[in-house]
């Protein structure tokens, strides 16, 4: 389901989109999609509802897939996935005014 703006300190942010893949007693299994991050946001939320984070993998920033990629791994960018940054950007700049 789609929780409404959650208060970190006091900044509010954008909605999140929350689906449990997998849950058992002591532990769960989540796919969180951030509209607008802040820092270390998932895991204070997640606190905060008496979950502490034990494992945190981002696969996606915008329109870019990371899964490939291992921690401190980086890549070239392809032109397609610049244009598709350039068009995420201007829609977001949209969307602001």
């Amino acid at each position: 389901g789609v929780s409404s703006a959650k208060q970190i300190g006091v900044k509010k942010t954008k909605p999140a989109l929350i689906k449990v893949l997998k849950q058992s007693r002591d532990r769960a299994s989540m796919r969180i999609q951030l509209r607008e991050g802040k820092n270390r946001q998932i895991r204070r939320i997640l606190a905060q509802l008496g979950h502490p984070v034990q494992r945190l993998k981002r696969t996606q920033i915008g329109p870019l897939n990371l899964r490939d990629l291992r921690p401190g791994q980086w890549r070239e960018l392809e032109p397609k996935e610049i244009e598709q940054l350039h068009r995420a950007a201007s829609l977001e700049i949209t969307r602001s005014h």
